[in-house]
């Protein structure tokens, strides 16, 4: 049995670990601290930067202005690894809990919670401020909370609001995933009471006042201002670029603004097609007629376009670029420069329409791809090909990988994917019993809830997304690897909750 002796000792473990590394210059810790725009904008307007914000979730920002209060005392860099290394320390916590009530060896608990603090290090150091590393956590307090909600037969109102909280304030896919919980709280109560069901109301409603936010500033309803950029970017990797610029030349209900737009991109920059990696990140960010060196666009040349004099929208947004870049320019220093520009992202509204129009035209290519492209069946393989371990490939140039951290990952990597394969086998096995038997055990209850949001989140991040998926996956890598574990168990013996 786990004592409160044995979590001592990993306490120590973990953080005395970590602190050597860091005093020993045994890892490298990459980060720029803020400039001086991004200080005016935290110190002296943070709430209308705050409202401005809309590249990345809202809740980054709020770590930003948090970590402030530590500028003067301790190097961000530090902080922010710290932050990244709690992340993990109690997701492992939340780990080993749902372990031990599957009753699981505490020597098999040992092994896992070690190795997993020690795998974790390569994810926790890579970009140490980016705002995806949170959300390792989250994941892991949904699998906890549902974990307690099937053995407890509670909903846990303090855990299931900060779950929410946390989706909306950190997770891109926020919506879909508390629709998602939302479901399976419904089939697992059938009544939820009338607490459970305000509180998803609530949630609903501050998640759908964000797409407002983003939507009365650039004219965007959605969680991001890069969703468009997202789904350009998908078709453009399935369809092939040719395809893409005759996908939009071609379409009448596409504006003439944007036509000029992608074909000035296309037919006019002297790197195509030698550039090609380039000239796709053009396409993608609609960077036509883009002063490159000062971050904004020539709009003298965009003026040029031939229904300029009518297009109201396109008015708008350059006026405003025009106004923030002379009066307010700390105000556009967060998130991903490019789509702090209004003029960005109405050039990219094609997104949503041209990836349906995609899939209406090139079914193959956008539904299966090929390799090298990036269907959606071809994606979600590359998604799971590293078994939700962080791939030291992945922006290997910029980041020194032990050998240590080469072999734990590649043993962590074949750990989970021969056991996510097993559920080829077991998933449809446990729900033929449920059929057949009218019932269920607790252990597959949660076994195939964990099986139900790691799917949802796959599918979305596969659907819309094209290039980072594996490095996306360590989101759900303790979701990942319990199914894992699951797997591996119902192969060798039966497994019950402790009475």
């Amino acid at each position: 049995m786990i004592t409160k002796k044995d979590y001592y000792i990993f306490v120590v473990f973990f953080f005395f670990y970590r602190f050597l590394l860091i005093y020993f210059d045994l890892i490298e810790l990459k980060f720029n601290n803020y400039t001086e725009l991004q200080l005016i904008a935290l110190n002296d307007h943070f709430i209308e930067t705050l409202w401005f914000y809309s590249t990345l979730p809202v809740g980054n920002f709020l770590i930003n202005k948090i970590t402030l209060y530590f500028y003067t005392i301790l190097d961000l860099k530090y902080l922010y690894f710290i932050l990244n290394s709690l992340y993990t320390f109690f997701s492992i916590i939340l780990f080993s809990k749902i372990l031990i009530k599957i009753n699981f060896k505490k020597s098999i608990i040992v092994i896992f919670v070690i190795l997993i603090s020690l795998l974790m290090i390569s994810y926790e150091r890579w970009q140490i401020n980016h705002h995806d590393h949170i959300n390792t956590l989250i994941f892991s307090l949904i699998a906890y909370y549902l974990f307690l909600l099937i053995k407890n037969n509670e909903e846990n109102i303090l855990m299931l609001s900060l779950i929410l909280l946390l989706l909306v304030l950190f997770s891109t896919l926020s919506i879909f995933l508390l629709i998602g919980i939302y479901i399976f709280v419904i089939f697992f109560f059938q009544k939820p009471r009338v607490l459970v069901n305000s509180i998803f109301v609530f949630f609903l409603i501050l998640n759908i006042g964000i797409h407002m936010k983003n939507k009365i500033n650039f004219d965007l309803f959605s969680a991001t201002t890069v969703s468009s950029l997202n789904l350009v970017q998908k078709t453009i990797h399935a369809i092939g670029m040719h395809n893409f610029i005759n996908l939009v030349m071609k379409d009448k209900k596409i504006n003439i603004s944007i036509k000029e737009c992608h074909k000035n991109i296309y037919f006019e920059n002297e790197l195509y097609p030698e550039g090609g990696v380039k000239i796709i990140g053009q396409h993608i960010y609609a960077l036509c007629f883009f002063d490159f060196e000062n971050n904004r666009y020539y709009y003298e040349k965009i003026s040029n376009i031939s229904n300029f004099k009518n297009n109201k929208k396109l008015k708008k947004a350059i006026n405003d670029d025009e106004f923030i870049f002379n009066n307010k320019k700390w105000i556009t220093q967060f998130g991903y420069a490019e789509n702090n520009l209004k003029t960005a992202v109405y050039f990219q509204s094609i997104g949503p329409y041209i990836f349906f129009k995609a899939f209406s035209k090139y079914p193959y290519e956008m539904l299966v791809g090929q390799f090298g492209a990036k269907g959606f069946l071809l994606t979600v393989s590359k998604s799971l090909s590293w078994g939700s371990v962080f791939p030291l490939d992945y922006q290997a140039e910029n980041y020194n990988w032990t050998l240590f951290e080469k072999i734990i990952s590649q043993l962590f990597r074949i750990f989970n994917m021969i056991g996510l394969s097993l559920s080829i086998y077991y998933v449809p096995k446990v729900l033929k019993s449920f059929f057949i038997l009218k019932k269920m055990s607790k252990i597959d209850i949660f076994y195939l809830s964990l099986i139900f949001i790691s799917s949802i989140f796959i599918f979305l991040l596969s659907l819309i997304l094209c290039c980072e998926n594996p490095r996306l996956i360590v989101m759900i890598f303790f979701l990942i690897t319990i199914i894992s574990i699951i797997n591996y168990t119902k192969m060798l013996k039966k497994i019950k909750f402790y009475k």
